[in-house]
């Protein structure tokens, strides 16, 4: 890993400056310099974003404060609704852009969820590379992210959307792929290989094709259609009782010449982790190699699981040397997500920053208080 001198922290974006509705940050006009494109935007659906915490960790301000993006929240005043809610608010949104761009150079954005990822800070790269260090960080940033993207689509006019990838093969709702979904998918060059909806990237008009074909096939299924597949996409345990990432795998499936995924993790880490060891409790997860066990959910592993593969500098977390994007704790990642969110806080400023504003301090004090009282009325009643 390249050691660079440090440039003061400044941070990329304020918390405090999003608009008063919470839905979106303040309009940003840039240009990232690509012939091609024209910069990076995100989108996410996380409802009342701004009130929602995880382990007293303010999820969402803290996904959007990490990246110097612009970021767009369709869900913030809407009650969640399920699943296909946020497909519908993607398309709208994505729609509209399409409506109201003039042709030309496009944005790419991307899709991602909110309420468990958080962008890595890529000044270390910034700073290591003439041509960026002197932009301002959107711009940079979305030169990175730029490159990677075509890096993954190649030269190919077909490629347009590539979806982050995990090392477990299953979905919602619990769900692990049989034979007969794994077969379904190429060979991929790491074990990194099945698809994950929980993060995607292309250009708008590809991201709507797919959108609609997910809804299309979906309302499809709750109407009635393909039984086996109503059962395969029910979630009891979700709000409207539905998942729609095998959906999106099967869309993945069926048009290998415009999607790809990003099995390196260079645009989408992903937290989990497996061994190529059968698990003691006989569970039998569905993984690129035979026998394997996540080890990202193990309780006393924790420690080595963590610490022996992630680094944290300041507000960057490296896996091996890699330094992706953003990071995503779905699933039997969610423990090491939140391990990092723990680490972050006591070195990424902005992280810790987020977190004591709006940590819920008033109890503690009112705590505090009740033991000072009862204090002074013990030493009272020894009088």
């Amino acid at each position: 890993m390249q050691q660079v001198a440090k440039r003061p922290f400044q941070p990329w974006k304020s918390p405090v400056a999003a608009l008063e509705s919470g839905e979106a940050d303040p309009a940003l006009h840039f240009d990232a310099g690509h012939p091609k494109w024209s910069g990076v935007e995100v989108l996410t659906c996380v409802s009342g974003g701004r009130f929602v915490k995880v382990m007293d960790f303010p999820v969402f301000h803290i996904f959007r404060a990490s990246t110097p993006l612009p970021v767009h929240n369709v869900c913030e005043n809407h009650e969640w609704d399920g699943m296909h809610m946020r497909l519908r608010f993607y398309q709208e949104f994505l729609e509209k852009y399409l409506a109201s761009s003039a042709g030309g150079r496009q944005r790419l954005f991307i899709v991602s969820d909110g309420m468990d990822v958080i962008f890595n800070d890529l000044r270390q790269l910034l700073d290591a590379d003439p041509s960026l260090k002197d932009l301002r960080p959107v711009e940079a940033v979305a030169q990175i992210i730029i490159q990677r993207y075509e890096a993954l689509v190649g030269d190919s006019e077909s490629l347009e959307v590539v979806f982050s990838s995990e090392r477990l093969c299953g979905w919602g709702g619990g769900h692990i792929c049989s034979e007969e979904d794994d077969a379904h998918y190429p060979q991929g060059s790491t074990d990194s290989k099945y698809l994950n909806a929980g993060g995607y990237i292309g250009p708008a008009s590809a991201l709507v094709r797919i959108i609609t074909w997910v809804l299309d096939l979906a309302a499809e299924v709750k109407g009635g259609a393909f039984p086996d597949l109503r059962r395969k996409t029910t979630a009891e345990d979700a709000i409207a009782g539905e998942t729609d990432q095998l959906f999106f795998k099967m869309y993945f499936w069926e048009h290998r010449e415009s999607v790809t995924l990003d099995y390196h993790q260079s645009i989408f880490g992903n937290f989990v982790e497996v061994e190529n060891v059968a698990c003691r409790d006989g569970w039998r997860p569905r993984c690129a190699n035979q026998p394997c066990c996540t080890v990202s959910d193990s309780f006393k592993r924790f420690h080595d699981v963590f610490y022996g593969n992630y680094v944290i500098q300041g507000c960057a977390l490296w896996r091996r040397n890699h330094l992706p994007i953003t990071w995503h704790g779905n699933g039997a990642g969610k423990w090491l997500w939140l391990l990092s969110l723990e680490e972050l806080s006591r070195s990424c400023p902005f992280l810790a920053n987020l977190t004591v504003q709006r940590y819920p301090v008033q109890p503690i004090l009112d705590l505090f208080d009740q033991f000072d009282t009862a204090r002074a009325d013990r030493q009272n009643a020894m009088r």
